[in-house]
């Protein structure tokens, strides 16, 4: 494998983990918003 598509792996891999990152905290702070939103009523 030559380096180029060894660093267009890499970025592929880093892209996905960085789009899950930011859907489960995205989340995570979806429910956090609707759990205080229930206690304020």
């Amino acid at each position: 494998m030559d380096d180029h598509s060894f660093y267009l792996a890499l970025f592929a891999t880093a892209a996905t983990a960085f789009c899950g990152i930011v859907s489960y905290f995205r989340s995570k702070q979806a429910l956090a918003h609707l759990d205080k939103s229930e206690k304020m009523s």
